[in-house]
C-alpha cells in the first residue's frame, strides 16, 4: 500500500514532468475506469474570476437537491487535500492513499503510459467520486 507521503512524492514528480501532449494517456486512463466521465453530469466552470464562489453556489443548491457533488478546486490554500470535496468534505489522507485513488494511477502509469499533474487532478475526483457512489447512484454531479 501507498502512504499519503508516497501518494504526494508521485503526484510532486508528475507535476515536474510539465505537459503531455495529446490525449491518449487520459483516454487510456478514463477506458480503465470504465468512462466513467461519460456516466456523470459534469459542471466545468471556467473563467479569471469567481470561479469558486460559483462552484460553491452550485454545490449547495445540487446537495440541497439530494445530489452527491464531488468538486475538484485549485489552486489548494491549506492542504492539498483541500483541492478534492466530496459532499463538502476534503478527501482524507487514507482515502487519497487508497489501492483505489493514487497507487491504481501509478501503477497504470507504471505499464506505459505517461502522467501529468493534470491527469491526476482529473483522475482523482473522477475516481473518488466512484468509490463513494458504489452503490450506483445516478443521482450525482461533479463539479
Amino acid at each position: 500500500m501507498m502512504t499519503y507521503e508516497q501518494a504526494c512524492a508521485f503526484a510532486n514528480q508528475a507535476a515536474k514532468s510539465g505537459s503531455i501532449l495529446g490525449l491518449d494517456s487520459i483516454r487510456a486512463l478514463m477506458a480503465e475506469l470504465s468512462d466513467v466521465q461519460e456516466k456523470l453530469p459534469i459542471i466545468h466552470i471556467a473563467g479569471t474570476n469567481g470561479k469558486g464562489s460559483v462552484g460553491a453556489y452550485l454545490a449547495s443548491i445540487l446537495r440541497e437537491a439530494g445530489l452527491h457533488v464531488a468538486r475538484y478546486t485549485s489552486p489548494a490554500v491549506f492542504t492539498p487535500l483541500e483541492v478534492f470535496t466530496y459532499d463538502g468534505e476534503n478527501i482524507t489522507e487514507t482515502e487519497l492513499s487508497s489501492p483505489k485513488m493514487l497507487p491504481l494511477l501509478a501503477a497504470f502509469f507504471a505499464k506505459s503510459h505517461a502522467c501529468s499533474y493534470v491527469i491526476i487532478v482529473t483522475f482523482v475526483p473522477l475516481s473518488y467520486h466512484g468509490f463513494r457512489c458504489a452503490d450506483g447512484s445516478r443521482r450525482s454531479s461533479y463539479l
